[in-house]
């Protein structure tokens, strides 16, 4: 066995995954609905790109936040792999696809544009929002996945 693992049930589990890193998932999934709505209720109330600091603030945040569930997301799947739970999640799935979705949505808003309201998005403005909703989007899948393979969450 290599350094930096252990054996469970004749299996190696990697060093630094555990059955508590869906957590930090599940913690995304929560902030970022509380932070789209707020960002909805900011545009809301002072109209369709009003509250433009602290709607920036939201985001950027819960894009650096996005990033942070991407370990979590692999030491989660390398956690359950390592176990009997019966359930081997491809990681990179849920990965992959919020990347690939801001990418795709990037590249619509660059040839089509994107209006809100009155005002026009680029695709780089608009893929800033996208992202987070992707990744809260894909990790919620992955969480409801999860409770139903292995019961937990």
């Amino acid at each position: 066995m290599s350094r930096g693992s252990r054996s469970s049930r004749g299996t190696t589990i990697r060093e630094g995954t555990g059955e508590k890193n869906w957590y930090a998932i599940a913690a995304y999934v929560a902030f970022s609905i509380i932070g789209v709505g707020f960002i909805a209720w900011s545009m809301y109330q002072a109209g369709a790109m009003g509250g433009g600091i602290a709607i920036a603030v939201v985001v950027i945040g819960l894009s650096v936040f996005a990033l942070v569930t991407f370990p979590a997301l692999f030491k989660d799947s390398a956690y359950l792999r390592g176990t009997a739970a019966g359930w081997n999640p491809k990681w990179w799935f849920y990965i992959a696809g919020p990347i690939l979705v801001t990418v795709l949505m990037y590249a619509a808003g660059e040839t089509a544009g994107i209006n809100v309201g009155s005002t026009e998005l680029s695709g780089g403005v608009f893929s800033l929002f996208i992202f987070p909703v992707a990744t809260a989007v894909s990790n919620a899948y992955y969480l409801y996945q999860r409770h139903r393979h292995v019961g937990v969450p």
